[in-house]
């Protein structure tokens, strides 16, 4: 956050980017000055020392003093020399340096600021339309929101200077644009308080990640950055029809036609589907139908149908077609998935179909802990109807992943997961089915509770009758 000026060079700040012209500086020396300040605020430089110096640099108003840090921390009057009008001109020397060889100065205190501030601002209250909220730490994690009324109120204080409100920061992302107003009322010196008022207006669905900076105006500023979460219900299609965002209560999913990314998973791991039509492989190529359905509140479908490429990525015309139903409700995190792909041939053929090839270090079944086989054998191993299992997370910070389906399960050759249809053959118009919930899980126990949900919900059947195991997908 500072601007900082060397003998002989301009340098800019990470913000502002506003120069300060070096005036005469003795010795090998550069001074930093804090970004755009309040009016009735001090000036701030950070200076730098090889060699004694002498200074002339603006200043705030004189009444308060002046100061410097000295290396045992501790905030010094300063001696300098003012002039209406003019610079404030000073001395220093390398004795007054931190051992980084660094000196803050201030200048021009105002009578409310505390020198002796280590300590930054922080939230005090956080209500959700009108509902108090827990701050725990620094991590805001509000939840599923709606698009439209949901209002937040955030209220933050200091213990022991004025807040700065040309410092305040609210970065998200995905940019929610003119769906999210943003009011922000900073008290003025000596008053220590402020809040910040978000209003959520026909915002999208989606998952809002992002974060919130306050800073104080004590002489050496002193900020705080806390981590704001939301997500927003519902399923949303972009503008050509060929990306769908869908996103649940704490989890967001994005499908798109592709021959390797396809569904975008929680934690980032992406999920395609495979289809063997006689000796050829299909993918999805291009979206031709996209359809959302609100049958129920709080829950929404996307329902599509997507024309086909083959393994060398061209189209394939007169062989298949892909239909897809994905759902999400607004009290899960799951994602149901129903995917059909449908024989389009004057005549019959053979089919079958694979949703998969997802990692993990290891994965849990009922069984228990289960380590992976497929690669040291070479060969794809068969997991079989297990109803769930649980993938655990591929990193350090990121979801494991429930995976919960009556048809079969199985290894790669690759060490992930696949999930397989049943194989026959599929007259003209018909064709083969993958039913499956999946939804980020913190541990094999969150996965069967998902997967008894999913049951009582009518989601998935409570048995699955055993199937032969399909070709090797590719």
């Amino acid at each position: 956050m500072h601007r900082a000026l060397r003998t002989g060079l301009i340098e800019t700040t990470r913000t502002a980017c506003r120069r300060i012209m070096a005036l005469g500086l003795a010795g090998a020396m550069a001074a930093t000055m804090a970004s755009a300040r309040a009016t009735d605020d001090a000036a701030r430089y950070r200076v730098t020392l090889t060699a004694p110096a002498s200074l002339a640099l603006p200043g705030g108003a004189p009444q308060g003093g002046d100061y410097y840090r000295a290396p045992d921390g501790t905030w010094k009057a300063l001696e300098t020399r003012r002039e209406a009008e003019r610079p404030v001109v000073f001395t220093l020397t390398p004795g007054q340096c931190s051992p980084a060889g660094t000196v803050d100065v201030l200048l021009g205190r105002p009578e409310w600021m505390a020198l002796a501030d280590d300590q930054p601002p922080r939230v005090t209250a956080l209500t959700v339309d009108g509902t108090p909220r827990p701050v725990d730490g620094t991590a805001l994690a509000l939840g599923t929101l709606p698009g439209s009324g949901a209002v937040i109120e955030l209220a933050f204080s200091d213990d022991a200077n004025p807040l700065s409100a040309e410092a305040l920061r609210l970065h998200l992302t995905p940019d929610p644009g003119p769906g999210l107003q943003v009011e922000t009322a900073v008290a003025a010196p000596p008053e220590r308080s402020g809040r910040v008022v978000l209003r959520l207006k026909d915002l999208p669905p989606g998952a809002y990640r992002g974060e919130l900076r306050l800073s104080d105006r004590a002489a050496a500023v002193n900020e705080a950055v806390y981590s704001l979460s939301f997500e927003v219900f519902g399923i949303s299609v972009s503008a050509d029809r060929q990306e769908i965002a869908l996103v649940g209560a704490g989890a967001d999913y994005r499908f798109r036609p592709d021959q390797e990314r396809q569904l975008l998973l929680p934690g980032g791991t992406w999920a395609k589907l495979t289809t063997r039509h006689g000796s050829s492989w299909l993918y999805p190529r291009e979206f031709t139908a996209v359809e959302v359905r609100r049958d129920r509140p709080g829950e929404q479908t996307a329902v599509v149908t997507a024309s086909v490429k083959g393994l060398d990525g061209k189209p394939v015309e007169g062989l298949g077609e892909l239909q897809f139903e994905l759902t999400v409700r607004a009290d899960s995190p799951a994602l149901l998935v129903t995917s059909r792909s449908v024989n389009r041939a004057t005549a019959a053929a053979e089919m079958n179909a694979s949703w998969g090839w997802l990692p993990a270090p290891y994965y849990v079944t009922s069984a228990g802990r289960q380590e992976w086989r497929g690669k040291a054998k070479n060969t794809y191993v068969d997991v079989g109807h297990c109803g769930w299992l649980w993938l655990a997370p591929s990193r350090q910070d990121g979801p494991g992943l429930a995976w919960l389906s009556p048809m079969k399960f199985g290894e790669s050759r690759f060490d992930t997961m696949l999930l397989y249809s049943e194989s026959g053959s599929r007259a003209t118009g018909a064709g083969v089915e993958i039913r499956f919930v999946i939804a980020p899980a913190g541990d094999a126990e969150t996965a069967a509770r998902l997967h008894a949900d999913a049951i009582a919900r009518g989601d998935l059947p409570a048995a699955a009758a055993a199937e032969p195991a399909a070709a090797a997908p590719r």
